[in-house]
C-alpha cells in the first residue's frame, strides 16, 4: 500500500492507495489526513485529484490506472452483439 504525499490549499495532506476511487470519469481521493500539527485546518473528505499539489509523476501514474478501466470497459461494450 501506497502513501503519497500532496498539499491542499497550502495545507500538507497525505492519503493511501484504498483511499483513491474512480467516479464518472474523474478520480477522487477520500479521507486525506492533515500533516501539519500546527495548522487545524478541515480537509473536506471528498478531494478532486486535480485540485491537489503533488509530484507530477505520482499524479500521472494514478491517473494511469484508472484510464486503463475505462479502456477495458470501452473495450468490452463493443465487442458484444447488439440484441434486437
Amino acid at each position: 500500500m501506497n502513501t503519497y504525499k500532496a498539499c491542499f490549499n497550502g495545507c500538507p495532506i497525505y492519503f493511501s492507495n484504498k483511499n483513491i476511487f474512480s467516479k464518472a470519469g474523474e478520480v477522487f481521493v477520500r479521507n486525506a489526513k492533515n500533516m501539519d500539527e500546527k495548522n487545524e485546518r478541515i480537509v473536506p473528505p471528498i478531494l478532486e485529484l486535480r485540485e491537489i499539489k503533488m509530484n507530477a509523476e505520482e499524479k500521472k501514474k494514478i491517473l494511469h490506472r484508472f484510464s486503463k478501466e475505462k479502456r477495458k470497459k470501452r473495450e468490452r461494450k463493443i465487442k458484444r452483439p447488439m440484441r434486437r
